[in-house]
């Protein structure tokens, strides 16, 4: 299946995998504001899409804090 997803910064990730789980959207990840889920044939299985969007990149939006590097030993 491919996955095309929106995200906040106007970016346009697209991507083959077997397995993708689609969370209701206010479980998305704050980046995301548009989700599409295709099945091989091009036929749209599953969408999911924040209302309001750019209410909600201007005054709802909170990025995630960046990961601190791990440490490898």
């Amino acid at each position: 299946m491919t996955v095309k997803l929106k995200l906040v910064n106007g970016n346009t990730e697209i991507f083959n995998t077997e397995n993708y789980v689609l969370s209701k959207t206010k479980d998305m990840h704050p980046d995301i504001l548009d989700c599409k889920v295709y099945h091989e044939s091009g036929k749209l299985l599953a969408r999911r899409r924040r209302r309001f969007q750019k209410f909600y990149i201007k005054h709802i939006y909170k990025p995630l804090p960046p990961e601190p590097p791990k440490e490898s030993t």
